[in-house]
């Protein structure tokens, strides 16, 4: 076995009482993992040494988690992708720049979350007026994305 060089943790790192509220870890300063951060240029600006192919990063300006799906050649290349789970019944449509709306029908007690997405991950705002089981979706810009139906 080989002796690893650093600092060694040989325990749980834990504050010192439980009464303590001084966090023991900063995700910011960790590798892969969880972090959060406040937009998608921020997310793509986490230094290379950081990431890790897997991990999920909170992007707060579009509510969304993103996992880091592969980690390219250079840092235009890294492959992000919005983590969905089994539990939430997520629709992804892919959209064009041929497209300027869209017809969401649900049932009438599940008003679902829509979200627009364009290929670089920024959430857009379209217009969405809501009917009784449907919702209209418009935008007017030519977008090549996708939208995502919660």
């Amino acid at each position: 076995m080989a002796e690893l060089q650093g600092t060694k943790v040989i325990s749980q790192v834990v504050p010192p009482t439980t009464e303590d509220t001084f966090p023991t870890h900063d995700a910011i300063y960790g590798k892969g993992g969880w972090r959060e951060v406040a937009t998608i240029e921020e997310r793509n600006n986490i230094s290379r040494q950081r990431l890790r192919e897997g991990m999920v990063v909170y992007v707060s300006e579009t509510k969304t988690d993103y996992k880091l799906k592969s980690l390219g050649e250079e840092k235009d290349s890294d492959i992000w992708e919005i983590l969905t789970t089994k539990e939430s019944e997520q629709i992804r449509v892919e959209i064009d720049s041929s497209m300027r709306n869209m017809r969401v029908n649900y049932e009438l007690n599940k008003v679902p979350e829509i979200k627009m997405i364009d290929q670089e991950g920024n959430q857009l705002c379209p217009r969405i007026v809501y009917g009784e089981g449907f919702a209209l979706v418009y935008w007017q810009e030519k977008v090549n994305g996708f939208i995502l139906i919660n």
